[in-house]
């Protein structure tokens, strides 16, 4: 239900979207014209002013007017603002969901299940009407009345009864009109979608009789996706994605405020004493949370904090000293106002992305990343597909020039990512090499048969030769014993057979290197040498497929 503070928050709205543009009102003034309480409004103006919804001027001429005009300022978020979560119960909310201490097993409670019903309804309706719409005066028509005579009055009939209304943020092809449906009948819940053109049904969905079209695809038949459809459809989104990329890439060279501001982004979070908080909801809290994870394997010091979290006590994890990177594509989500209130106050710097540069959180950070609009690859302009690549795209730029300013090299990575296959080619020879009491090793002089039984008894294939100083000059492997078989063999000295200058590499390179260099060599053992060429340890290509190199 709502409160009185959500139902007189509603008429100082409305009184302010009738006023002329430019004109402002006096608390007062709004007070006297709605019959509201001069205290009361006085706190609730001023919570639509930290959410943005308004602003204020002081002294002559001052007062309160809109921030930005009635068509784009949404009954949901002002509702949201004032009464909190448009849920009936805690556990149906999205945005302060909260397990009801009563209740073991919130996926099959009914009460929970149909609460949430009548949360997206209530969703469905006030998310989509703007102050525009609400002042002019209802945006749905009035239910019409049962057409039998007999049927009772305050029943709707038999079959559904549809209530329709122009969408006016959707567009679909040829530019005609959507049309926004909800639905009311006999035992049956409340349904809200869209609905296409005639034209354009037939065009999208060929198959799909009316009331299937007004669900969208979920009705649609799998004949209608199967094979070319479907690579039509995969080839327009890729495409789409490749446009959304070369839009972002144009807009770096062509808006230098852009530039500038993705170079003082780098510099804020380059050059802080603290580390790097990433927050946003829905899809830009994913695409958070994988910058955060990013910037924090490259050696930036980051984490994600969930915006609902934060206004339950997380904000405490974030001091002045951290640099608060928001991402919302349209600028206006209504989770982050606490979080711009709080780093308002304690002077927290925030970095926002958003593609609205005139959006609230724009207008309230230090450096704002405005991206340019691109189309979405979602037929119906609604899921977020080119505008979350587009700010993936924009945070691992930031990561990456980080990463080649602070001079974060391979052997730093290792550090921060010591798992997995790529931790495994991060690790360095000398970790995965066999020691000195391990080597097949001979000095120069010794006959071939002490060189048979070392290569046989250390087990890698090959025996290495070192001279006085302990050098190694050489080493001899199963192919130099066939290149020498003759009847005195194993009374030759061992400099006589084996193979001089042999490919030996250091302690310090990368497992990752080191098989590379077996594999362009086409050879299976390596000896680790020192500085002074002396031998230090041995390598075999199975101690690096052990260690999941490959």
């Amino acid at each position: 239900m709502l409160t009185k503070k959500g139902k007189y928050g509603l008429k100082a709205l409305v009184d302010l979207a009738r006023l002329p543009p430019g004109q402002t009102a006096f608390i007062t003034e709004i007070a006297q014209r709605n019959n509201i309480p001069k205290k009361f409004l006085d706190t609730i103006l001023l919570e639509l002013r930290n959410a943005g919804v308004l602003r204020s001027k002081k002294g002559p001429g001052g007062g309160y007017s809109l921030s930005r005009p009635a068509s784009e300022i949404r009954i949901g978020h002002v509702i949201r603002t004032l009464d909190g979560p448009l849920a009936p119960i805690r556990c149906a909310s999205r945005t302060a969901y909260e397990m009801c201490d009563d209740c073991n097993d919130p996926e099959t409670c009914r009460v929970r299940i149909s609460m949430t019903s009548v949360r997206d309804a209530m969703s469905s309706i006030l998310d989509s009407m703007t102050l525009a719409e609400f002042a002019a005066g209802g945006v749905l028509p009035p239910r019409p009345r049962p057409k039998s005579a007999s049927a009772e009055p305050d029943r709707p009939e038999k079959s559904p009864v549809w209530y329709k209304w122009p969408a006016k943020d959707l567009v679909c092809p040829g530019k005609k009109p959507i049309w926004r449906l909800s639905c009311c009948g006999p035992l049956t819940r409340p349904f809200f979608g869209y609905a296409l053109p005639a034209e354009n049904r037939d065009t999208l969905f060929p198959e799909v009789p009316y009331r299937g079209a007004m669900m969208g695809v979920r009705h649609a038949t799998a004949d209608a996706h199967a094979g070319g459809t479907v690579l039509e459809s995969i080839g327009r989104t890729l495409a789409t994605a490749s446009n959304g990329i070369k839009a972002l890439a144009d807009h770096l060279t062509g808006d230098q405020a852009f530039a500038a501001a993705l170079v003082d982004a780098v510099e804020l979070m380059g050059d802080g004493d603290g580390r790097v908080v990433v927050s946003g909801v829905g899809k830009s809290g994913h695409i958070g949370r994988k910058i955060a994870a990013t910037l924090a394997s490259t050696g930036t010091s980051a984490y994600f904090v969930h915006p609902t979290e934060a206004s339950h006590g997380d904000l405490g994890m974030i001091t002045a000293r951290d640099a608060l990177v928001l991402l919302s594509w349209s600028g206006e989500t209504a989770e982050l106002a606490n979080m711009l209130t709080y780093a308002k106050r304690f002077k927290v710097p925030i970095v926002s992305i958003s593609s609205n540069r005139e959006s609230t959180l724009a207008r309230n950070s230090e450096i704002a990343l405005v991206l340019p609009k691109v189309p979405e690859a979602c037929p119906h302009g609604l899921a977020p597909t080119t505008s979350a690549m587009l700010q993936l795209a924009v945070g691992d730029a930031l990561a990456i020039a980080l990463l080649e300013r602070r001079g974060f090299s391979a052997e730093d990575f290792k550090t921060f990512h010591p798992g997995g296959k790529l931790g495994a080619q991060l690790r360095l020879v000398q970790e995965l090499a066999h020691g000195t009491g391990q080597m097949p090793l001979l000095s120069v002089g010794r006959p071939m048969s002490e060189a048979v039984i070392e290569m046989s008894a250390k087990g890698f294939g090959v025996v290495g030769i070192k001279d006085e100083s302990g050098k190694l000059v050489g080493v001899i492997t199963d192919g130099d014993l066939r290149r020498h078989m003759t009847g005195d063999l194993l009374a030759q000295p061992v400099e006589e057979v084996m193979s001089r200058n042999p490919r030996v590499i250091k302690g310090d390179v990368l497992a990752s290197a080191a098989m590379e260099f077996m594999q362009d060599h086409k050879v299976t053992v390596l000896f680790l040498v020192d500085e002074a060429g002396a031998p230090a340890g041995i390598l075999h290509i199975h101690d690096l497929l052990r260690a999941g190199v490959a």
